[in-house]
């Protein structure tokens, strides 16, 4: 997912702001920064996880502007407040990116007896 994000800054520049906001905001400030700095709430994934894929995201992105954010999260001795705000209380979801369910249309024979059964009795 990472790299396609760097594909989408790299071949859609004016996207750029865009990708980078929504991975800070919806990804690395209220789950990786929140597990590693947090002390308000109970870390979402482990201090490791949350360090290896800090680790994943700074070798994936290359767009200057996400990694100072992210490194002024990691080395900076206090937090800016926006960060925080965002580190401590995350933002909503957005309606559209949730996962919609598509139903599963079943087979007309959903079992290789019942197949069998019906080429049988179609004779």
């Amino acid at each position: 997912m990472l790299l396609y994000m760097q594909d989408i800054i790299d071949t859609a520049p004016h996207l750029a702001n865009v990708v980078s906001n929504a991975l800070l905001n919806y990804a690395v400030y209220p789950i990786l920064i929140s597990s590693v700095c947090s002390t308000k709430h109970k870390p979402v994934i482990s201090v490791n996880t949350a360090l290896f894929l800090l680790h994943q995201t700074c070798a994936a992105i290359t767009y200057a502007p996400a990694l100072e954010a992210i490194a002024s999260c990691i080395l900076l001795p206090f937090q800016p407040k926006q960060v925080l705000q965002v580190v401590e209380e995350p933002p909503p979801a957005v309606p559209g990116y949730g996962f919609n369910w598509v139903p599963v249309v079943r087979a007309k024979y959903a079992s290789l007896n019942n197949c069998i059964l019906a080429c049988r009795d179609s004779r």
